[in-house]
């Protein structure tokens, strides 16, 4: 299933999602978009503690497939593998709206 990964996510008022970050005790919003794109590259590094060399190197090689393209075709264990990662790592603003974009709803 082909998937457009440049596809911005949303706060619940429908304005852009920006990145934040944290510095010194106190959080800042950067000028980034939050995008499927880089939420499924950083899902796909998490927590790699218990994973084996396979899969390690199977998480690898979709990011790469990812940062590569904007619209990038994924085969259905691809889909599977990112929403469970993306659930597992996210808060409920970022991944339910990943799920619904990668299921294209």
């Amino acid at each position: 299933m082909k998937i457009d990964l440049n596809q911005e996510l949303k706060k619940i008022d429908g304005t852009p999602l920006m990145q934040q970050e944290e510095s010194s005790g106190s959080v800042v919003t950067l000028n980034k978009v939050i995008t499927l794109k880089s939420i499924c590259i950083n899902a796909l590094f998490g927590n790699e503690k218990d994973l084996s060399g396979d899969d390690k190197m199977k998480r690898y090689l979709l990011a790469i497939k990812i940062e590569k393209g904007s619209i990038v075709d994924f085969s259905t264990e691809e889909i599977v593998l990112l929403k469970k990662l993306i659930n597992q790592f996210f808060p409920t603003i970022v991944a339910p709206q990943c799920c619904l974009l990668l299921e294209k709803k």
